[in-house]
C-alpha cells in the first residue's frame, strides 16, 4: 500500500489541475479521492500529519460558517452555505498532510503546463463550439452591449460550463506563468498560450481581470525581462500592436466599457437594466443591510431574501425575480451574513494568506493572489465551487511548494 499510495499522488495531484474543464461533481470526486490517499498513506506510513495552527488558520473562513450557524441556531437553515465552504476545510487538510516533494519546482511546473493546457484546451473548444452553431459574421452582433460570443459561453453552452470571470481569472494565473518563462528563459513557445488566453480574454470582456490581464503582460515586459533593450523594444511593440488591434476588433468591447459610464448613475426600471446598473443596486443593498444588522448579521440563509427585498423596495424593476443576485462581493458577503465578528475573521484569514505570500516572495503567486483579492471585490468569489477550489488549489500548492525549498536548504 506505501508504493500504491505514493504513484497515486503523482496521478491524483495533476488531475486536480484539469478541474476547469470538468463539472463540480467530478471535480469534487477528485478532491475527496486525493484525500482518502492521503489519509491512506499517513495509515501505511503508520504516521501522523504535522498541522498545528496552520491548519486552524488556512480553515477559517469555513469554521466562520459553522460557528455562525451554531450560535445562532441555523445549522439546517445554512448547511448549503456550509456545504459550499467546505473546501476551506478539506483542502488545508488534505493537502498539508501530503509530503512536501509531491511539489517540488519541477511538479510545480508540470502542474501548470497541465493547467495551461487544460486551460488552453477549453479556449478551442469555446471558438470550435461557437462556430459550429454561428457563421463569422454573427461574432460581430452585439446585443444589449452583450456580444454574441460571451452569450454564447455564458448562456448556450451545455458543456464545459465555468463562468467567464472564473475562467479568466484561471487565464491570468496562466498567463503569467507563461510570460515568466518567456521572460526568464526565453521559451518563445510560450506566447502561444499568452495570444491565446489574452484573445479569449477580450472575447469574454470580463473587464476587471481584462484590465488586470493588460497591465501586468505590460508590467512583467517593462520590469522583468531578460532581454537586450533591442529585443524589450521589439516585444513591447508586438504586445502593444496585438492588445491595440484586439481592442479595435474585438465585438461588443468598447459598449461593455461605456456602458460603465452611460449606467452607473440610472437605476434599473422595468426591462431597463444591464450588468452595471444592477451591480450598482446591488452595491446599494448590501451597504444599507451592512448598516443596519452590522453588529450580528442577517445570517447566511436569509440574505438572499433581505437582498431582494431591498430590491423591490428600492427598484421599479424585476431585475432580481430573472435571476438571483447576491452581494457580487464576498466581503459584503461575510459582513452582511456573519455579522462584524464574522468580517474581522475573515479579514484576519485574507491577512494571514498576506503574509504567507510575502514570505513566499513568487511573483507568480503575488499575481495570483491580487487578482483573487481583486475579484472578491465585484463577485461572490469564494462562494462558488470554482473560486474556493482555484484559491485552495493554488494557495496551498505554494505553500507546500515552498515548505519543500526550505526543507532542502535546512535539512
Amino acid at each position: 500500500m506505501k508504493k500504491a499510495t505514493e504513484k497515486l499522488f503523482l496521478f491524483l495531484i495533476p488531475c486536480l489541475f484539469t478541474f476547469p474543464v470538468f463539472k463540480e461533481s467530478i471535480s469534487s470526486l477528485m478532491v475527496i479521492l486525493l484525500a482518502t490517499n492521503t489519509l491512506l498513506f499517513h495509515i501505511s506510513h503508520k504516521t501522523f500529519p504535522d498541522l498545528k495552527l496552520k491548519v486552524l488558520l488556512l480553515t477559517l473562513p469555513f469554521w466562520i460558517l459553522l460557528i455562525y450557524s451554531l450560535v445562532s441556531n441555523q445549522l439546517f437553515e445554512n448547511s448549503a452555505h456550509i456545504q459550499h465552504g467546505l473546501f476551506f476545510l478539506i483542502f488545508p487538510l488534505c493537502f498539508l498532510s501530503i509530503p512536501n516533494h509531491f511539489f517540488s519546482a519541477k511538479n510545480m511546473d508540470f502542474y501548470f503546463s497541465v493547467l495551461k493546457n487544460t486551460s488552453l484546451f477549453i479556449c478551442v473548444f469555446y471558438v470550435a463550439s461557437y462556430f459550429y452553431y454561428h457563421n463569422f459574421k454573427e461574432l460581430f452582433i452585439v446585443f444589449q452591449n452583450v456580444s454574441s460570443f460571451r452569450n454564447f459561453i455564458y448562456d448556450d453552452l451545455t458543456t464545459i460550463k465555468i463562468h467567464p470571470t472564473y475562467f479568466t481569472s484561471i487565464l491570468v494565473l496562466c498567463s503569467t506563468h507563461a510570460f515568466e518563462k518567456v521572460m526568464k528563459q526565453k521559451n518563445y513557445f510560450e506566447l502561444i498560450y499568452v495570444f491565446v488566453f489574452l484573445l479569449i480574454s477580450f472575447l469574454l470582456i470580463t473587464k476587471l481581470n481584462l484590465i488586470f490581464l493588460i497591465l501586468v503582460l505590460l508590467g512583467m515586459q517593462m520590469f522583468r525581462s531578460q532581454f537586450t533593450f533591442k529585443k524589450k523594444i521589439g516585444l513591447t511593440a508586438l504586445l502593444t500592436f496585438t492588445i491595440s488591434l484586439l481592442i479595435f476588433i474585438t465585438p461588443g468591447i468598447k459598449s461593455r466599457f461605456t456602458e460603465v459610464i452611460n449606467s452607473s448613475n440610472r437605476p434599473p426600471q422595468g426591462l431597463e437594466f444591464d450588468s452595471t446598473n444592477i451591480r450598482k443596486a446591488i452595491f446599494d443593498c448590501s451597504v444599507s443591510l451592512m448598516k443596519s444588522d452590522y453588529l450580528y448579521g442577517v445570517g447566511f440563509a436569509n440574505l438572499q431574501n433581505k437582498l431582494n427585498d431591498c430590491y423591490a423596495s428600492n427598484y421599479n424593476s424585476s431585475f432580481y425575480k430573472e435571476k438571483e443576485y447576491l452581494t457580487h462581493n464576498y466581503f459584503f458577503y461575510i459582513f452582511i451574513s456573519s455579522g462584524i465578528l464574522g468580517f474581522m475573521f475573515f479579514l484576519f484569514y485574507v491577512f494571514n494568506i498576506i503574509q504567507i505570500a510575502l514570505k513566499i516572495n513568487n511573483f507568480i503567486f503575488n499575481i495570483f493572489l491580487i487578482n483573487i483579492l481583486l475579484m472578491c471585490c465585484i463577485e461572490d468569489f469564494l462562494f462558488r465551487h470554482y473560486g474556493i477550489l482555484f484559491l485552495n488549489l493554488i494557495l496551498l500548492s505554494f505553500i507546500k511548494a515552498f515548505d519543500f525549498k526550505t526543507s532542502l536548504k535546512n535539512p
